[in-house]
């Protein structure tokens, strides 16, 4: 599940909804007119929610995991062996 964010034509803008909806709602209720303050040009928006996008959340735990560096014998090692191994060829 993920935030709600639509556009601000007038600032040209994302606005973020502040609220989350799960897939079956989402497919669901996609139809449906939603209102959204907004906080650039103090307007309410309509928008219907299938305009909208989601913005994944991703927690501290999954970031660390993606900005680790990769283990010993990883991907990152065999790409170089493999870059070391076309240096001859071309």
């Amino acid at each position: 599940m993920g935030s709600f964010r639509f556009f601000c034509p007038t600032y040209e803008r994302d606005i973020d909804a502040g609220f989350e909806v799960d897939e079956d709602t989402f497919r669901r209720h996609r139809l449906k007119l939603v209102s959204v303050p907004c906080p650039w040009c103090s307007r309410t928006h309509r928008f219907l929610l299938a305009d909208g996008r989601r913005s994944v959340t991703v927690s501290r735990a999954m970031q660390s995991d993606i900005m680790a560096p990769p283990p010993e014998g990883g991907s990152a090692d065999m790409a170089r062996a493999g870059d070391e191994g076309r240096g001859a060829e071309g």
